[in-house]
Formats: C-alpha cells, sequence, structure tokens
C-alpha cells in the first residue's frame, strides 16, 4: 500500500520537531555526532522476528551505532492488527528500548454527496484556501475545516501508545500516552 499524505505528513512533522533535540543533545555530548542518528524511513533489523522475517522499515527511528534504539509507528488507515503484529516484533529487539505510535483514525469515514451543485463562489485560490483554513484552527485547532460551506476535512482523533522493549500481545493494550481529539492537524499539533 502507498504510504497516504497524512502518514508521510505525520512521520515529517515528528521528525522535524526531534531534530532539535538532537541537536541539543550533540552538543552536549560531541561523541554523539559520530554515533546518533534519527532517520526517516531507514531499513531496520530485527533481532529475530517470529515469522522469520528480519527486515521492517519504521517510520522514523533513533539509531545509536546503527542499532535501532527507538521508533515511531505512524498508523492512518492501516488495520491496527497490522501495527501491533509489526510493532511486537520490533521491540523484540535487544537493543531496542520501543515504540512510540501514533494513531490517526477518521471521526467519520463515510463519504458524503455535495448538497447542491458547486457555485462559482465555492471555488477559492490555493494560498486563499490555507489562510481560511489556518483562521479557523486559531478557535478551534482541532475541529474540521470548511470553507465558504464546504466541509473539506473531517474530525479526527489522535492517539500516542507506547510499546516497551519486550511487549508482546499477551501483555495487553500499550501504554496510551495521550489522545487528541478532533485534531485536523497533523503538523505542529502532534
Amino acid at each position: 500500500m502507498v504510504p497516504s499524505n497524512v502518514h508521510e505528513g505525520t512521520a515529517a512533522a515528528i521528525t522535524e520537531e526531534l531534530m532539535p533535540l538532537m541537536q541539543a543533545q550533540r552538543a552536549q555530548n560531541h561523541e554523539l555526532l559520530k554515533h546518533w542518528r534519527l532517520h526517516h524511513n531507514k531499513a531496520a533489523y530485527y533481532e529475530k522476528a517470529l515469522d522469520g522475517s528480519t527486515k521492517f522499515q519504521p517510520d522514523v527511528g533513533f539509531y545509536y551505532r546503527d542499532d535501532g534504539i527507538f521508533f515511531v509507528e505512524v498508523e492512518f488507515t492501516q488495520p491496527w492488527e497490522d501495527l501491533v503484529q509489526k510493532v511486537e516484533h520490533m521491540v523484540q529487539g535487544q537493543e531496542c528500548w520501543g515504540v512510540l505510535a501514533v494513531m490517526i483514525k477518521e471521526g467519520d469515514r463515510r463519504g458524503s454527496l455535495p448538497k447542491r451543485r458547486a457555485a462559482t463562489g465555492d471555488f477559492v485560490a490555493k494560498a486563499d484556501w490555507f489562510a481560511q483554513a489556518e483562521a479557523r484552527q486559531v478557535n478551534d485547532p482541532y475541529g474540521p475545516v470548511s470553507i465558504n460551506g464546504t466541509d473539506w476535512t473531517k474530525a479526527v482523533e489522535v492517539e500516542l501508545c507506547f510499546f516497551p522493549h519486550g511487549w508482546i500481545q499477551a501483555d495487553g493494550p500499550p501504554t496510551k500516552v495521550c489522545s487528541l481529539a478532533n485534531s485536523t492537524s497533523t503538523g505542529s499539533h502532534i
């Protein structure tokens, strides 16, 4: 399955937020400069996966001396079972501290037909659309985006869960870190 813009945008936004933390750590300890890396979509390897596979590709990963020590997985339209199976393999690695999963769920997945025929006033220039969308998010940063009476995005829920080293499905659900209800932005709000 080809990753969506929401999936890729979220992974990129997380990477952008983590880069200053990495740089601050490097400034405090110059040895980290040689060994400490943050990668977006870099292949990594399982210690030994239960199904015999040995390779996976996390959305975001921290690496120390090329060993994956912490990963971030973004789930959007991916079945929960697939994510859990992948993460369960990831956290079995000897060097892996854990995996943070960012789960994005649309509040209403049903498509809707237009209520009326599109009129000339419904169309807006791209720059105007973004300006209006950002203005609406000032008052309701987690609400849907409606412009000129047209709903452009629906509300979504964002949950963050942490899977610690060694976690298996028999341990029960992962630790819920936080929940952002009705978020329409996967950028700086995460």
